[in-house]
């Protein structure tokens, strides 16, 4: 094999090796377990830690299914988007994106969808551009 194929092959190894430890690596960074804060009670609202911040989610009614309730989350300036979905099942797009009622303060009426096998155990993604927070709670029937 002369010189130059020996020197493309090595580069060439040398460039799968670096991606390929990229991509392992960002594999193991953002496919780790959720871990989900419980809210046991939406209507008192939880003081809950989201980073280094402190923020606090609440809804103006105890959720159930099919009626529509606003939820608020506090203390957060960067825009929001919310996704729902039950505990350990993707139920679909249910994403949607919060609106600012002032500096720190965002909400968003929604409704929650039927569960044909009558589960109550939901999960709230609270997302934005630096990270985001699963919190469990459960609805009426």
């Amino acid at each position: 094999m002369a010189k130059s194929q020996r020197f493309k092959l090595m580069a060439f190894m040398l460039v799968a090796l670096l991606f390929g430890s990229f991509a392992i690596r960002y594999y193991v960074q953002h496919t780790k377990p959720k871990q989900i804060v419980m809210c046991n009670n939406l209507v008192e609202g939880c003081v809950l830690q989201m980073g280094k911040r402190t923020i606090r989610v609440s809804a103006d009614q105890q959720p159930a299914m099919l009626r529509p309730f606003t939820l608020t989350v506090e203390n957060i300036r960067k825009p929001v988007t919310l996704k729902l979905a039950m505990m350990g099942m993707d139920m679909g797009p249910l994403q949607f994106p919060m609106q600012k009622a002032s500096d720190t303060v965002q909400t968003l009426k929604v409704s929650l969808p039927f569960c044909v096998q009558g589960r109550r155990d939901w999960v709230m993604r609270i997302q934005t551009e630096d990270g985001g927070l699963d919190v469990g709670f459960n609805s009426l029937t």
